[in-house]
């Protein structure tokens, strides 16, 4: 069967009624990310407005990293 006739039938199923396509299902992120605090290093006795480096990975997507005081 052709492309074309292949997109034909689909337009003619989707003319006709619905068609529902189903994507296979997203499986868990089990697995939490890898958070390291580059700086200031451990131990470090700092004061006033310090910046903190950090490194972070996932092995799927990560969007963000968030760090809380307290």
């Amino acid at each position: 069967m052709k492309i074309g006739n292949i997109i034909k039938s689909l337009f003619m199923v989707t003319a006709l009624g619905s068609l529902f396509l189903q994507c296979p299902p997203t499986l868990p992120d089990d697995i939490p990310p890898v958070v390291n605090i580059i700086y200031p290093i451990s131990g470090q006795e700092i004061s006033g407005i310090t910046i903190v480096s950090v490194g972070a990975s996932d092995e799927t997507e990560l969007k963000e990293v968030a760090l809380f005081i307290d």
